[in-house]
């Protein structure tokens, strides 16, 4: 436990503000694990980007959509809500229940821009996520719920998407009928032939689920996502 030096009181370790008084307890950030974080995961979906380009130059109509969806999108800021508000924030289709880390910083910035949870098969299927804001162009990082990490993250901006999901709808174990009753869609599956694991397309890519062999590894939402 830290002791807030502005209330006094006693909070988790891993808390990044005071539950009482909403001080901010971060510290600097740790930028290098999560630079290699990020080049991980951009030279894993640059993978699956070149293979999904080769789809849609087989096929015009997918194609031609995917060019025609790149629209700008907006995202403003909510105004900072106080603790009680941010400890009541859940979904209705939630799957996963938001821990109280990511509930003050939903609570504060609202959903993020674009997202990717991952599971550690290696490490008890941990789950990381990454929650990513435009306006903010910072990322943070939370481990099986936790705070771990912050950093300055400049984003592209995305494109604007009809997903009315957020990171908490998705969880381990998931299977893709569970994925395509959430989305509403068949989705497009293929098979990485280095990998041997099956990957799951939703949209011109908004959305990308991948899974070995049946429960879901890595989601990655790389569009805005609709407050819920």
């Amino acid at each position: 436990m830290k002791k807030c030096p502005n209330c006094h009181s006693l909070n988790e370790e891993k808390s990044i503000y005071c539950g009482n008084c909403g001080y901010n307890f971060r510290t600097q950030p740790k930028s290098t694990s999560f630079r290699n974080f990020i080049v991980i995961v951009s030279v894993f979906f640059s993978a699956v980007i070149i293979g999904l380009t080769v789809y849609f130059v087989l096929n015009s109509e997918l194609a031609a959509g995917l060019l025609s969806g790149t629209l700008t999108a907006k995202n403003e800021l909510q105004s900072a809500k106080d603790t009680d508000q941010a400890n009541t924030i859940q979904s209705d289709k939630s799957a996963y229940f938001l821990s109280g880390d990511q509930q003050r910083i939903a609570g504060m910035f609202g959903y993020p821009d674009s997202f990717i949870v991952m599971f550690d098969e290696g490490n008890n299927n941990k789950r990381i996520d990454c929650w990513s804001y435009i306006d903010l162009e910072a990322s943070f990082i939370f481990e099986d719920g936790a705070y771990a990490e912050y950093s300055d993250y400049i984003l592209e901006k995305p494109i604007a998407q009809k997903y009315d999901l957020a990171p908490q709808q998705f969880y381990y174990p998931m299977s893709a009928s569970e994925v395509k009753y959430l989305t509403g869609e068949e989705g497009i599956e293929t098979t990485d032939a280095i990998t041997g694991l099956k990957q799951l397309v939703f949209g011109s890519g908004e959305i990308i689920c991948i899974f070995n062999p049946d429960d879901i590894l890595i989601i990655a939402n790389k569009n805005i996502v609709k407050d819920i």
